[in-house]
């Protein structure tokens, strides 16, 4: 490439104990040290604007800036030195990677730079990182090495590759290539046409039938694991399958919901702690919500519970209903939405932590005292430890056993991630199975039940 370069010369640094000769051996024994034992930094950078880069360290995992990650290098700031004004050293580069994801909270970090310096959006900074090479297991005398984090890329091994994704991979074959190689080489393009071969192509020969790996996959056929909430997805005729979940959000989480098959083969969803407004629309495919309480302040808060139920039910519907209350200081809140389905009553909770269990008793008992000797269900996140004796705990199962309801999970099961059992269910009638499952989103597990239909 003909264009105007820089050039980044390591500053390397001993560090520990040892007289200044040992020092002086330690810091010239690294100089013609291979990048693979200089923790990927060179001793001579050469940067040349348009070229690309590959990142030789880990610099933020979370962000996506990791070893492997490629880019363009679009921009070297420089700084002068104080004593002579035509002598430059790079500072910062300026690179843009092709995966928008790679040092996204970096670039928002550094906005209010990239605004001053009229930095395009889309450019991610990147700076010296400094690293520790030691030379004897033994010694305490190490060297401390500073250079930009970076490599030219204009190829790489396959072994470097793994673990990356590229828009367009060209694949040099050359003899000897086995099939685990030839497979990482080819695995890295995100689509079949951005896959590129040059030489001959020879497919690998096929495995023998007593292949240590094909024998391993024929036994994992004969041994299949049967998992803890396979009752979701089995077939079933006169059962009924509700789940239960704080999810913290359903706009942000709705997504999630609509491709999850677990949901998708209930009868009936609860969605408590919905953080919804009544203009918020979160629709899912083959249900309908037949009843929903929001927030009252035009803020997403923590509060609102939604039902809702399969298409397959929609005749079977009865009264249905929905409220919030708060207490006299508004520091506590309660979300409940209701519905009568197939003579079953079915009520969704969410209890702002501060609740007290009489302000929840207050909302419950018109529902449940008509129906003593019926059929109904109660579930949601209470905010109440039914792990841990408390006065909040008895009060609450006192309230429900004076119903004829009773909790459907043990006393000794967490649905959080913090080891407490605070979302509940509580039935009149009785539950074939029930248990909880961890989410993705969320710190709360969510809660899955099935019974039989009236």
């Amino acid at each position: 490439m003909d264009t105007e370069y820089e050039e980044s010369i390591a500053f390397d640094g001993a560090s520990g104990d040892g007289n200044e000769q040992a020092r002086t051996r330690m810091l010239d024994s690294v100089k013609m040290l291979p990048k693979s034992k200089t923790m990927g930094l060179p001793l001579k950078l050469v940067l040349k604007v348009g070229a690309r880069y590959m990142v030789t360290s880990n610099i933020d995992t979370g962000d996506g800036l990791v070893n492997g990650v490629v880019g363009i290098l679009m921009k070297v700031d420089k700084g002068v030195h104080q004593d002579d004004d035509t002598l430059t050293k790079p500072l910062r580069l300026w690179m843009h990677f092709s995966d928008a994801r790679s040092g996204h909270q970096l670039r928002n970090r550094n906005a209010n730079l990239m605004n001053n310096l009229h930095i395009p959006a889309t450019w991610t900074p990147i700076t010296h990182i400094t690293v520790e090479i030691k030379r004897q297991k033994r010694s305490t005398l190490h060297v401390m090495r500073t250079q930009f984090p970076l490599v030219p890329a204009k190829a790489i091994t396959i072994h470097k590759a793994q673990g990356a994704t590229y828009e367009s991979v060209m694949v040099h074959l050359s003899g000897g290539v086995s099939r685990a190689l030839l497979y990482v080489a080819c695995s890295r393009a995100t689509t079949l046409s951005g896959l590129f071969i040059v030489g001959t192509f020879s497919p690998p020969r096929p495995r023998p039938n007593n292949d240590p790996l094909e024998l391993e996959k024929q036994r994992q056929q004969t041994v299949t694991l049967t998992t803890k909430y396979a009752f979701l997805n089995a077939p079933r005729q006169e059962r009924c399958q509700l789940l239960i979940h704080n999810i913290q959000s359903v706009r942000r989480h709705v997504a999630l919901v609509r491709r999850d098959a677990a949901y998708l083969s209930s009868d009936f969803i609860f969605l408590v702690e919905t953080w919804s407004l009544p203009a918020d629309e979160f629709p899912i495919d083959g249900f309908r919500c037949v009843s929903r309480v929001d927030n009252d302040g035009g803020v997403h808060l923590p509060k609102g519970a939604s039902i809702f139920i399969n298409d397959k039910w929609q005749d079977m519907l009865g009264r249905s209903g929905s409220q919030l209350v708060h207490n006299l200081s508004r520091t506590g809140s309660i979300s409940v939405a209701w519905v009568e389905v197939d003579y079953t009553l079915l009520v969704a909770l969410y209890a702002s932590p501060s609740t007290a269990v009489s302000l929840m008793v207050s909302v419950l008992e018109p529902l449940l005292a008509p129906r003593v000797g019926r059929k109904s269900l109660v579930a949601g996140d209470f905010n109440v430890d039914l792990m841990k004796p408390s006065g909040r705990r008895t009060n609450l199962v006192t309230f429900f056993t004076t119903y004829g309801l009773a909790s459907v999970l043990g006393d000794d099961v967490p649905t959080t991630g913090n080891n407490t059992q605070v979302d509940l269910a509580f039935t009149s009638f009785p539950i074939q199975s029930a248990g909880t499952n961890t989410v993705v989103y969320g710190n709360n597990v969510f809660n899955g039940m099935s019974y039989q239909a009236s």
